[in-house]
């Protein structure tokens, strides 16, 4: 008669197959976190340049309100502004910002054409 296994135990194959996966979860969650927190400071820069962009198209697009399109010497003149980037600095990190202003003709009307670029230093 074939002798019985105790159903109330494991056996040592599937204790070392649960410690393999267990120890290849905790790798991998390692992993991820160790990734996350390499990104974390770039991704925070690129925020605060997005900012930057945001801040300076919002004020572009109060001037445009204001209809200052054509007024020589305005920043919606055709252009570049200011003449050299400007530099701003948040939390010890400098960027460079400056946009450029150019006149599209169509038949039907004149548009402009913004292009701004926020740099990092």
């Amino acid at each position: 008669m074939p002798k019985r296994l105790d159903p109330r135990g494991f056996s040592l194959a599937e204790v070392l197959l649960a410690g393999v996966l267990l120890a290849g979860v905790v790798v991998m969650t390692l992993r991820m976190f160790t990734n996350a927190a390499l990104l974390s400071p770039t991704s925070v820069y690129h925020a605060e340049a997005y900012n930057l962009a945001q801040d300076k198209l919002e004020e572009l697009h109060e001037m445009a309100r204001q209809d200052w399109w054509n007024v020589a010497g305005k920043p919606l003149s055709d252009g570049t502004y200011p003449a050299s980037p400007e530099t701003i600095t948040i939390n010890g990190k400098s960027y460079t910002r400056q946009y450029t202003v150019s006149t599209i003709s169509l038949p039907s009307q004149d548009y402009k054409k913004v292009v701004l670029s926020v740099r990092e230093v």
